[in-house]
């Protein structure tokens, strides 16, 4: 009879501290993580996951701020620019219709009146609206101009926490370290020494690599020669 899967995860939470496996059971919890997962499980018996559940939640707030704020900065350029606009032209409509009055002591009537708050008011209209049109013009540009502020959408928010994450980096350095092996040639490597895996009480044949878990400059070599 095979032995029960589910003793292999428990097996592994046995080997952390309470904090830490209510964390790993949260995750595997709210993104349905198959509990049976040979990769899933080979991570997790990895001594360096405490560490980056320690570190996870601190980098994904500080990233979440920084991109926060760079949009609150954002609109409040946006604002100034459209503000600075509409005082500029209101003060020079109104001199405008000083001068055409050609009295020295103007007498400001009760049209002037209205004819300068329309004119104020179409002009704040079209500040606001020149500021919106500008912004999402610098949002079309993204590509162009990469340096630029824009607004994340929420998947690029999660993306981006992630990627700059614990977890992300040492992803991408796993991948960086392994990229000859993980174009099939360590499933050959494994399967041609006869290497086994076991996990709590079952063994494993195929399916899976041996990896590097460290850069080349922690690595120990030894020759085979007698």
């Amino acid at each position: 009879m095979p032995a029960d899967t589910s003793t292999i995860l428990e097996e592994l939470l046995g080997q952390v501290d309470d904090k830490t496996e209510a964390q790993i059971r949260r995750i595997v919890s709210a993104f349905g993580i198959d509990e049976n997962d040979a990769l899933f499980l080979l991570l997790l018996s990895n001594s360096s996951v405490q560490v980056l559940l320690e570190q996870a939640p601190n980098h994904f707030r500080h990233t979440f701020d920084y991109a926060h704020q760079k949009v609150l900065d954002s609109i409040e350029q946006y604002e100034q620019a459209a503000r600075r606009g509409v005082e500029r032209q209101v003060s020079e409509s109104v001199k405008e219709l000083v001068k055409k009055a050609g009295a020295t002591k103007a007498r400001v009537t009760l049209s002037a009146l209205i004819g300068a708050g329309a004119i104020a008011l179409g002009l704040v209209s079209l500040g606001l609206l020149g500021g919106w049109s500008y912004a999402q013009w610098q949002q079309s540009q993204v590509t162009m101009a990469p340096g630029a502020p824009r607004q994340l959408t929420l998947d690029e928010a999660e993306t981006l926490d992630w990627a700059t994450s614990s977890q992300g980096r040492y992803a991408r350095q796993i991948l960086e370290w392994n990229e000859d092996l993980l174009g099939g040639e360590c499933q050959e490597q494994v399967k041609d020494l006869g290497v086994t895996i076991q996990m709590g009480t079952r063994k494993a044949r195929s399916g899976f690599c041996l990896l590097w878990t460290q850069p080349p400059s922690e690595r120990e070599f030894f020759s085979s020669d007698p």
